[in-house]
Parts: structure tokens; C-alpha cells; sequence
């Protein structure tokens, strides 16, 4: 019997496929998907079930091959910028993408054990048990927000219609993927800065028995 041509669809296939299709026009639709991978919808559903577990296989391919070789032993500082700044430039690629995740709960297995790796990280060093989602989610939000940023347009501001102070840091400051990049690194060291600060203050809190 002759081989097939074309490789047998697969699920790495679909993926890849939905990564392309998902900052395009037409958006990440499965009849959209299964058009463009020249197959029946049903063919596509063989492998995934539904939009929402391709979502996450997305996220979960995307995280596990650009979110890697972090220093887990280092600093935690160093660990948590390390793993901040390749979230930011692994996701930044597709905003659209970040929206739809962020509306769904996180079950790809890689990116699960990232936030395991993250969460152990921040105990480690200090934080309390009952902070570590909250700073997780900082960090989230923060790396997130910051890879849509870099997918702004060059003028985020309507320079025509602003004056005075705003209109004066406009001037000042530089614009484009420049000013997203350095943006970020302000916000960056603001943030450690202050979960830091917040450590510090932890860890020299006075111990309630010895009042």
C-alpha cells in the first residue's frame, strides 16, 4: 500500500495551525482551523475536543518551548525576572491569543508546572504560603499586560490632543517597540522592588510569642 502524501493530522499539526491562524482577520475558529489545515471540522475534533482544550494546547506549546532554562536554584529575584521577561517575549507574538487565555482556567500541564517551579521558588526565599498566589498573579498580570504592550501601535497617545504635562513627557520619552522595552524594565524593577521590600519587612516582623 502507497504511503499518504501528507502527513497524518495530528495534534501538533492543529497547533500550529491555530497559532497561525489566531492574529489573522479571520480569527481562530475550528471550522476556520479545519479549512486551513484542508480537513473536515470533524477530523479536527478527533484529535481535540473543543476550542478550549486547543486553547490551552496553545498555551502549553508556547510556554513549554519559549518559557525554558530558568535558573530555578538562583537568587529569587534573578528567577523571577528571568521567568518574567520570557513570558513577556514568548506571548508578546500574540495578543489576541493572551486575551482568550486569560479568559479560561489554566490546566496545559507545562505552564502548570512553571507556576509549580514559580510558587516554589517565592516560599523558598521567604514569602509567606498565603502571599504566593497574590504575587503570582502580580507577576502574571504585569508580564501579561506587558506582552500586549509590545504589540501597540507607535503612537499610543493622540499627540494632537494633549497638552501641558502629558504632552511635555510625550516629547521626552521614546516611542514604539523602544519605549515598550523600556517600560518594562521600569515596571520590572519597580515590581521586585517592591515584593523586596515586602519580604524584608516579613521577615523582620517581630515574632507575636515574644510580646
Amino acid at each position: 500500500m502507497p504511503r499518504p502524501t501528507t502527513p497524518r493530522l495530528n495534534r501538533e499539526m492543529i497547533v500550529d495551525a491555530g497559532l497561525a491562524l489566531v492574529g489573522t482577520r479571520a480569527g481562530l475558529t475550528m471550522p476556520g482551523l479545519a479549512s486551513k489545515l484542508g480537513v473536515s471540522v470533524s477530523s479536527v475534533y478527533h484529535h481535540v475536543p473543543g476550542r478550549s482544550q486547543l486553547l490551552e494546547l496553545m498555551r502549553g506549546k508556547i510556554a513549554g518551548s519559549r518559557v525554558v532554562d530558568i535558573d530555578w536554584d538562583a537568587h529569587w529575584r534573578v528567577a523571577v525576572a528571568h521567568w518574567v521577561r520570557q513570558v513577556r517575549m514568548a506571548f508578546s507574538p500574540y495578543p489576541e491569543l493572551v486575551t482568550l487565555l486569560t479568559a479560561q482556567t489554566v490546566t496545559a500541564p507545562e505552564v502548570l508546572d512553571l507556576y509549580g517551579r514559580l510558587a516554589s521558588t517565592l516560599l523558598r526565599a521567604g514569602f509567606p504560603q498565603g502571599d504566593v498566589i497574590y504575587v503570582i498573579s502580580a507577576l502574571d498580570s504585569f508580564s501579561l499586560g506587558s506582552a500586549l504592550d509590545r504589540a501597540a501601535p507607535e503612537r499610543v497617545w493622540a499627540t494632537d490632543r494633549t497638552d501641558g504635562a502629558m504632552a511635555e513627557a510625550i516629547a521626552a520619552a521614546e516611542t514604539g517597540i523602544v519605549r515598550s522595552d523600556l517600560s518594562f524594565d521600569y515596571g520590572l524593577d519597580a515590581l521586585l522592588d517592591g515584593l523586596e521590600a515586602r519580604l524584608l519587612r516579613t521577615q523582620n516582623a517581630p515574632d507575636p510569642g515574644d510580646s
